[in-house]
């Protein structure tokens, strides 16, 4: 858009005692803005349609799904031959009727709607990872053609996502650890695969992280980023689920803990060609504005809770991560529910 002006009129005493009048313009382009804003985001779970009316209602504009099943659960062996038609056999096997409906019949009221979606995938092959729950280097391969696999079962079904998040949380071990340099390898490899089978639509967003700056994580994992890998992703993720270790904490901690993110990827994307992504945030804290309490019917540190405090930092929290530079805030999660249920 072109320079917009106007004119600002102003009162100014003058010698005689009354008041002379000075106009001033200033000049302002509507286009420079420091980050786009793409709209609000939201993790659902397949086949809970009950979630619609909700979804319209916030103008939700992107959803995070897990989209695939729980490898670590299938009880045959992942294949050991590095062939793409061993892995689309494996996941033709074992995808599964129920997980396809449930998904299918989302992405149709996801679509109808005009909302992104963001396919990620939580569990990997037991076999592939390391007793710490790392995955394994000589696996990074075999993920790339899993996620190629995948990902053309669901086109063959007429099914394909805007965005896919590899890891969720590569820092912990509780679904799958992938140190700095090995998401680097294991990035430039899916982003090959997905090109080679005719995917190059499906953008990917990483890392994932668990936190904005707890341990150096977005430091260490944008940090290791080369080039290649940098030119891989169509954005980058992380959650920020920081205030989890500051019971009781006000909202400037959340602030705070986003320079660190936003440093490391200023410094790999300088030109603001990616948009970030936060893709799980609500509050891990349960002390909100002086009120202490669990959240109602779990101890689970990240239920939602109905209560005024906790809208209000959550409130809090999305204006802090849009104002610090997030294009799309998303929230954990939409409808409080067993992650059992999407299946």
């Amino acid at each position: 858009m072109k320079d917009r002006s106007f004119y600002i009129l102003s009162l100014l005493p003058c010698c005689c005692g009354l008041a002379a009048i000075q106009a001033s313009t200033l000049f302002f382009d509507s286009g420079d803005i420091s980050h786009p804003f793409l709209g609000l985001g939201t993790q659902i779970w397949s086949g809970d349609g009950s979630i619609q009316p909700l979804l319209a209602a916030l103008r939700i504009q992107y959803v995070r799904l897990e989209a695939f099943p729980n490898w670590a659960d299938v009880s045959q062996e992942p294949p050991t031959d590095g062939l793409r038609s061993s892995f689309d056999q494996y996941v033709n096997t074992w995808y599964g009727s129920t997980r396809l409906t449930n998904l299918s019949s989302t992405v149709m009221m996801l679509n109808q709607m005009d909302i992104q979606t963001v396919f990620i995938q939580f569990h990997y092959p037991s076999a592939w990872r390391t007793l710490t729950g790392a995955l394994r280097t000589e696996n990074h391969q075999d993920a790339a053609l899993l996620w190629g696999a995948q990902l053309a079962y669901l086109k063959s079904h007429g099914l394909q996502p805007d965005y896919v998040e590899l890891f969720n949380e590569p820092e912990g071990t509780w679904n799958c650890r992938v140190p700095p340099d090995q998401y680097n390898d294991v990035l430039k490899r899916v982003r090959q695969e997905l090109d080679e089978r005719d995917l190059e639509a499906v953008q990917i967003i990483g890392p994932g992280l668990a936190y904005l700056d707890h341990d150096s994580g977005g430091t260490l994992w944008v940090g290791a980023l080369d080039e290649s890998a940098v030119a891989s992703l169509g954005a980058f993720s992380t959650h920020a689920w920081d205030e989890t270790f500051d019971q009781g904490c006000g909202p400037d901690l959340l602030r705070q803990k986003w320079e660190a993110f936003r440093t490391a990827v200023w410094a790999k994307d300088p030109a603001f060609q990616r948009p970030v992504f936060v893709t799980e945030y609500m509050t891990g804290n349960h002390i909100f504005h002086g009120v202490n309490y669990p959240s109602p019917g779990s101890s689970y540190t990240y239920s939602a809770s109905d209560t005024l405090p906790f809208a209000v930092r959550v409130f809090e929290n999305t204006l802090s991560l849009l104002n610090g530079g997030v294009s799309s805030p998303m929230l954990w999660e939409a409808a409080d529910q067993s992650m059992g249920e999407e299946t």
